[in-house]
């Protein structure tokens, strides 16, 4: 048997192993790339879903950090204001005006513009219905000021106040205690509501 005879009888062997073993080889590389490429699409998105959940969390993480932040600023502002407006009232019920009753009605007339300035500055961080009720309490404030205003001035001359400038007194304080109450209200319902969500 010569080398040609051996090689006419390998020869077929040979390519016919290798007609099945190129296919494979084939397919395993097809394998492999598809795999490469579709880890590699999914890892992409997996990252970028990531990030997406990573900066919805840092916004609702300012979102509650902001939010709360309103709710200390504004207990902070009512728990002056409650006494403030009954020593208001009262100050100019009670004769004689005196100075250290006027510093009453001074700090009143302050506080309302620090809260106005609160409702303004935290209103895109707020639950539409809280918002405008603490805001329907600085719109009654800011209304009652000029009205305030004069009860303290007609207090200070010698004449005093009038039975109708106790009774406007009287009147606009429970106004005011009336609108921080149901602030008070819609405020804990909310954080209730959101406490039974988690």
């Amino acid at each position: 048997m010569n080398f040609l005879e051996f090689l006419s009888i390998l020869a077929p062997g040979i390519f016919g192993g290798l007609l099945v073993f190129v296919p494979l080889l084939i397919k395993d590389a097809v394998d492999a790339y598809a795999n490469k490429t579709v880890t590699s699409v999914f890892d992409k998105r997996l990252e970028r879903y990531k990030a997406k959940l990573s900066r919805s969390a840092m916004a609702k993480h300012i979102l509650f950090e902001r939010e709360m932040a309103f709710y200390d600023k504004v207990d902070m502002q009512i728990a002056e204001l409650i006494p403030l407006i009954q020593d208001v009232r009262d100050s100019l019920i009670e004769r004689p005006f005196t100075e250290d009753k006027k510093k009453y009605i001074l700090r009143f007339l302050k506080l309302v513009p620090e809260m106005k300035d609160t409702s303004l500055r935290y209103q895109a961080y707020l639950d539409p219905e809280i918002w405008g009720s603490f805001n329907n309490l600085v719109i009654e404030l800011q209304s009652q000021e000029e009205k305030w205003f004069e009860l303290a001035r007609n207090a200070s001359t010698e004449k005093g106040h009038s039975e109708n400038d106790e009774d406007d007194a009287v009147c606009m304080c429970d106004d005011i205690l009336m609108r921080v109450a149901l602030f008070r209200t819609k405020q804990v319902s909310y954080l209730k509501s959101i406490a039974e969500e988690e």
